[in-house]
């Protein structure tokens, strides 16, 4: 098993179930390539995908999007604060070089923002469509939604900014 900042090492990955592949799993790996692509200016191969109860916190950064379907769930975007930096720099590059950490952060909730609405529209008309709120940033130790215990798929992907874990916990 493979550690990283992005995705701390946590016990008892399982396979996600076939039956979410191509309804679930399937558009949220489009929904982010497609961010990745066109906005980032790079690309994302997947690493894996699997189905975890959240053990702790998420990552180094996290940004996490809550949103309502048939219950309340949450869409996240971590990484490496390193890698976060990057990504907010080619998103920005019009208008800043260097960005400091609270535009890093700003830029990974948006990033993270895009991607929900990418999903949440390849999703439209299925049994996992929701409604989004906005996001809400944090990293390390900090408390964020969802609570551990929660169920959720996790996919990592690669890329040359370094690698991402999107969470979703339906």
């Amino acid at each position: 098993m493979k550690t990283s900042d992005a995705h701390p090492p946590q016990p008892e990955r399982q396979p996600v179930p076939a039956e979410l592949h191509e309804p679930l799993v399937e558009p949220m790996i489009t929904a982010v390539g497609t961010v990745m692509r066109e906005l980032l200016n790079t690309e994302a191969a997947v690493q894996a995908a699997w189905r975890q109860t959240l053990q702790g916190p998420l990552g180094e950064l996290a940004a996490v999007i809550k949103f309502a379907a048939a219950t309340e769930g949450a869409l996240v975007l971590s990484c490496s604060r390193p890698t976060a930096a990057l990504l907010a720099g080619r998103m920005l590059t019009a208008v800043r070089q260097d960005p400091d950490q609270p535009l890093v952060e700003d830029s990974l909730g948006e990033i993270a923002n895009v991607i929900a609405g990418q999903v949440k529209t390849l999703l439209f008309g299925t049994p996992y469509h929701f409604t989004l709120s906005t996001p809400t940033i944090g990293g390390g130790d900090t408390e964020l939604w969802p609570p551990p215990g929660r169920d959720g798929v996790m996919i990592s992907f690669t890329t040359d900014a370094g690698e991402v874990v999107l969470h979703f916990f339906p």
